[in-house]
């Protein structure tokens, strides 16, 4: 159910990925380094990210086990262009992986 609030990018040589949960998102800025980096961030209305800040593996965990995995995620442009705005112009979408 996790897989379907996902949506995977591509900045650079590195592939990231962002979890969509209601008002809150998880960013991890390379999903293959085994030194994940997971940052927290708040959803605005108009669907883009503010207050990115990181966070613990823990806290993450923690915080998907209380959550409600949505059944559709609908994306808005803003959420791209805070994406686009932290990792570059050069981001691109991993559809069906």
């Amino acid at each position: 159910e996790l897989e379907r609030a996902k949506i995977r990018f591509k900045h650079g040589n590195k592939l990231g990925e962002v979890l969509i949960l209601d008002k809150i998102a998880f960013l991890t800025d390379d999903i293959e380094s085994k030194t994940r980096q997971i940052y927290k961030a708040n959803i605005k209305e108009d669907g883009s990210l503010t207050n990115i800040e990181k966070t613990k593996l823990i806290d993450f965990e923690n915080f998907i086990t209380k959550a409600q995995i949505p059944k559709r995620v609908f994306v808005k442009k803003k959420l791209f262009d805070s994406l686009k705005q932290r990792y570059g112009s050069d981001l691109e979408i991993l559809v069906n992986y």
